[in-house]
């Protein structure tokens, strides 16, 4: 689904496409990062401890840890 939208909507400087992926399923961190391996970028939505409402959303620590780590399979460089 992500690469769908990407191909069709992704114009860097006009549109800016996130991904903000509820937990009721326990996918959150995984559609998150199937989200930047589709290229949704600059913004993800997460949460510490993905905390959040209903089943929560995707657990920033978990979706940073897993950037860090996998960098080379998501070509993703940060600033820090």
């Amino acid at each position: 689904m992500f690469k769908k939208c990407v191909s069709i909507w992704a114009h860097p400087q006009v549109v800016t496409l996130s991904a903000h992926c509820h937990d009721d399923l326990g996918m959150a961190v995984a559609n998150s990062l199937a989200a930047v391996r589709a290229g949704v970028r600059p913004e993800l939505n997460a949460l510490i401890n993905g905390i959040g409402e209903r089943a929560g959303n995707a657990a920033l620590e978990e979706v940073v840890v897993a950037l860090a780590v996998r960098k080379e399979s998501f070509a993703v460089t940060h600033k820090y």
